[in-house]
């Protein structure tokens, strides 16, 4: 029995040196985390960071619910919860443009390829149409109405067309310079969450609350395909580079 204590003595020493060892080497480890550089990210007035590749917008109002670069890059567009399109400067952070005429949230925006137009999305079934012309102050072209919610809106790569989703169940293809409904194209049995077009303006793709995407032509509205792999709610869709 002394021997079995003996044993036993020894094994919780072993314990407890490996125990004091392992506790030196978490502290050590800790200490040197401590003394590595950290990035300042301390906001200047401008609204940018000291990370050079990080920029900070501060005068945004809301929950900002979709956002994208101009064509040039020079601009981010933003639309918030507050119903507000909002056109900021990159390098900066400026706010360089406003747009208030949504009742409701704004849910999508997008800025035509060719430069000359945004378009809004939003909770109160319209779609906006802006001149991205800032010299001559913010102008809204047109007011395009589904029935319900507008949840995505894209442009053709022309710049001529805008497509738009919607919580009507249908994908709509405007006729932009116009600002007439071209056509209405039904298929989906629930929500249509997102939209997007191919390269080259022929194809539509649709994503929707009843599991699917639908490819469609956009010439004439007719419905080439249907995707059903997914088992829930699809909420984004997107174009391969090269259309497949």
């Amino acid at each position: 029995m002394r021997i079995i204590r003996k044993r036993g003595e020894v094994l919780r020493a072993k314990k407890i040196v490996a125990g004091f060892f392992i506790l030196i080497l978490i502290t050590a480890l800790i200490c040197a985390c401590a003394a590595l550089p950290r990035a300042d990210r301390t906001q200047d007035s401008r609204g940018t960071t000291g990370d050079s590749d990080i920029k900070v917008f501060p005068q945004v109002s809301g929950r900002v619910n979709s956002s994208v670069f101009s064509p040039c890059e020079r601009y981010v567009l933003t639309g918030d919860s507050n119903g507000s399109v909002k056109v900021w400067e990159v390098e900066t952070g400026i706010l360089v443009r406003s747009f208030y005429s949504h009742e409701g949230a704004v849910l999508s925006v997008t800025w035509s390829p060719n430069g000359k137009y945004i378009a809004s999305g939003s909770n109160d079934n319209t779609i906006k149409i802006w001149s991205a012309d800032f010299s001559s102050g913010t102008r809204e072209l047109y007011t395009l109405k589904h029935e319900k919610n507008v949840y995505s809106v894209a442009f053709c790569p022309n710049s001529r067309f805008l497509v738009s989703g919607s919580y009507d169940y249908t994908v709509r293809i405007w006729d932009v310079e116009k600002g007439k409904r071209i056509k209405t194209l039904k298929g989906h049995s629930n929500t249509v969450f997102s939209v997007a077009i191919n390269r080259n303006g022929t194809r539509i793709a649709s994503a929707s609350a009843d599991n699917t995407i639908i490819i469609w032509d956009i010439k004439t509205g007719r419905r080439l395909r249907t995707l059903s792999g997914h088992t829930d709610i699809v909420f984004s869709v997107a174009w391969s580079p090269d259309d497949d």
